[in-house]
C-alpha cells in the first residue's frame, strides 16, 4: 500500500475546487423531479404501457391511473400548465 504524501494547503484547495466544479457538472445530467413530478411522469408512462397493451379501451384502470398520478392519494395532479412546464425541461 502506497503511503499519502503530504499535500500543501493550496493542493488540498485545488482539488477541492476542482471537485466542487466536477459535482457541478454531473448536476447538469442528474435529473431533479419533485414528488409531483415524477408521480405525472410514472403516470404518463403506465398510460404509454397501457395504450400500447390494451386490448380494447375499457382495459385502461382509470383509478389505478389516477392514483398513480397524486402518489397514492398523497400530492395533487399536476396542473395543465405544470404538465408542459415539466415537458418542456424533459425535451432540454
Amino acid at each position: 500500500m502506497r503511503t499519502p504524501q503530504p499535500q500543501t494547503l493550496n493542493q488540498v484547495l485545488a482539488k477541492l475546487e476542482q471537485l466542487s466544479k466536477d459535482l457541478n457538472d454531473l448536476r447538469a445530467f442528474v435529473p431533479v423531479w419533485n414528488r409531483r413530478e415524477l408521480a405525472a411522469i410514472l403516470c404518463g408512462l403506465r398510460c404509454l404501457q397501457a395504450f400500447f397493451l390494451r386490448t380494447d379501451s375499457s382495459s385502461v384502470d382509470l383509478k389505478a391511473l389516477a392514483s398513480i398520478l397524486t402518489d397514492e392519494w398523497q400530492v395533487d395532479p399536476l396542473s395543465i400548465t405544470e404538465v408542459d412546464q415539466l415537458c418542456e425541461r424533459l425535451n432540454t
